[in-house]
């Protein structure tokens, strides 16, 4: 089952609230403004941001492997 995006989800609501009233032109309106609502944000989804900080966390795994390495072949000298 495949899980409708956020901002369609939300657009679906509001729409709802019209009753069906509203008109091509006002739900082309209500997407642009939703959307530039949104964008104002920089938001992504969680899923996406997870998958950042894994990433992150590797890489800091990495950098404290890497410090521990130069400190020995600094001590060996």
């Amino acid at each position: 089952m495949t899980q409708q995006p956020p901002i369609d989800a939300l657009l679906e609501r509001i729409r709802d609230l019209f009753d069906g009233s509203a008109t091509a032109a006002t739900n082309d309106q209500l997407q642009r403004v939703v959307e530039g609502f949104f964008k104002q944000f920089q938001l992504v989804p969680k899923r996406e941001f997870d998958g950042h900080v894994v990433a992150l966390q590797h890489l800091e795994a990495t950098v404290a492997q890497l410090e521990e390495r130069i400190r020995e072949l600094e001590t060996n000298r």
